[in-house]
């Protein structure tokens, strides 16, 4: 009785254990994809700011913009491990 109780309890322990490892990776990859996309956001404005100083070096807001996106995606915060 005892070897049928504790077979079942390492059952549900097993279970309960894989869902909150998803539930914690979840919502890792979640809050990081809330950031990704609000340094974006701060990207677009840096630019606007911005391009009255890079203008004379040819740059225009657009090309600012992708400088600052491919500096963020380089990023290691953002990578998927």
């Amino acid at each position: 009785m005892t070897a049928i109780a504790l077979r079942s309890l390492n059952f549900s322990t097993r279970a309960l254990e894989k869902f909150l490892t998803f539930l914690k990776t979840f919502l890792a990859r979640t809050m990081v994809g809330f950031m990704y996309a609000r340094q974006l956001q701060a990207n677009r404005q840096i630019a606007r700011d911005l391009i009255h100083e890079y203008r004379a070096a040819g740059y225009t807001e657009e090309t600012l913009y992708r400088e600052l996106c491919a500096k963020t995606s380089n990023d290691p915060v953002y990578k998927q491990k």
